[in-house]
């Protein structure tokens, strides 16, 4: 008797929850919504005549959200360092293209408030036997190609 009131409760209760959805939904959406809804009546319904329990609970949700914050991180930081690889071969050609043969370049990215990857700052390693001209050159270059303030160091 317990199954067979458990059963119509669960019925009536989609059943007014169909008709809500069915009155503040559009004319173009009713036959996919009716789908939708008859399918969750018949979840329901079977579910309760097989004992089976319909858990969702907030530890699962909050384990996926865990999960996907931590490989967007890991996703962000193969980003970053992908482009910072990227334009440090870019500089290093540049640079050798106007005669500077440059011995180190490290350049610090970060993600802009629009995820884009943007240089912070760039260091250039020069041999000492660089003339000034031509540190300054470097500095011009790097500065044209990355849009941040690049410091050059000889060493």
């Amino acid at each position: 008797m317990e199954l067979a009131k458990n059963v119509i409760y669960t019925a009536c209760l989609c059943a007014v929850l169909t008709s809500i959805v069915k009155i503040f939904s559009s004319s173009s959406m009713k036959n996919q919504l009716q789908l939708v809804c008859t399918l969750v009546l018949i979840i329901c319904v079977a579910a309760q005549i097989t004992h089976s329990k319909i858990n969702i609970s907030s530890d699962e949700l909050s384990l996926a959200e865990d999960n996907y914050s931590q490989l967007s991180e890991q996703y962000e930081q193969s980003v970053i360092e992908q482009t910072r690889t990227s334009l440090e071969s870019r500089l290093y050609e540049e640079l050798f293209s106007v005669g500077i043969d440059a011995n180190e370049i490290s350049i610090v990215c970060t993600l802009d408030e629009y995820n884009g990857v943007v240089a912070e700052s760039a260091c250039v390693y020069l041999s000492s036997s660089i003339y000034d001209e031509q540190c300054d050159a470097a500095r011009k270059t790097a500065e044209n190609l990355l849009g941040c303030e690049v410091e050059v160091v000889q060493i």
